[in-house]
């Protein structure tokens, strides 16, 4: 059954999956603990939108997005969550250090640090005032997982077809991603329709909900 997360369990759930599919990111490095903050800010930030699938009351599998004007391209997710756990994140790293190397070549660091501190303060500022109806009308997808014994099983295309319903039921127009170009999950996307819309370091994916629902 796919559900919004209810407690912290749900969100210690999603965490551990997520640590059990990237290992080797930087997010899973940072440790359970911070994974687990990333997970609550999704569950209670009005500013993303979470789904998950569970099996025996453990997640399985997990769709996240974002709202936004437009797509930040080319940060990935830890990047795009760090602005709202800033501190989580300083202290998984303090606690870390060997992870600083890391860290620093991850983000290349001097250009990414002003735009992640920029946008924290901002978002800080403005969420005082933020509510769903608050002209947003894109939602970015930045994680999205699902356990590898349950990947023949549709969760994934049910998850992204949650997330469309969720969307149109909300008046907003249209869906975003950024996936790595090796990845392969942009052949999924491809079959659920998206569009190639932009080619750098990564591909920027879009479905445009308006068109869908005029067809």
């Amino acid at each position: 059954m796919i559900v919004n997360p209810v407690n912290k369990d749900d969100s210690r759930s999603a965490a551990r999956l997520r640590s059990q599919l990237f290992k080797n990111s930087i997010s899973t490095k940072f440790g359970k603990g911070y994974l687990t903050s990333v997970f609550e800010m999704y569950r209670l930030s009005d500013d993303f939108i979470i789904f998950i699938v569970k099996d025996n009351d453990v997640c399985v599998g997990y769709i996240v997005g974002q709202f936004s004007k437009r797509a930040i391209t080319g940060l990935g997710s830890i990047s795009t969550t760090i602005k709202y756990t800033f501190w989580n994140g300083v202290f998984a790293v303090f606690l870390r250090p060997w992870l600083i190397p890391e860290v620093f070549l991850k983000f290349k660091i001097l250009n990414k640090i002003k735009i992640i501190i920029k946008s924290f303060f901002i978002n800080k500022q403005s969420s005082k005032n933020k509510n769903l109806n608050d002209n947003k009308k894109l939602l970015v997808l930045i994680d999205f997982g699902v356990h590898p014994e349950f990947r023949k099983k549709l969760i994934g295309f049910r998850l992204f077809s949650q997330v469309e319903s969720f969307a149109m039921q909300n008046n907003i127009s249209s869906l975003e991603a950024s996936i790595i170009k090796e990845n392969p999950v942009k052949k999924m996307y491809e079959y659920l329709k998206w569009d190639i819309i932009e080619k750098s370091d990564c591909f920027v994916m879009q479905k445009n909900l308006t068109k869908n629902a005029n067809k």
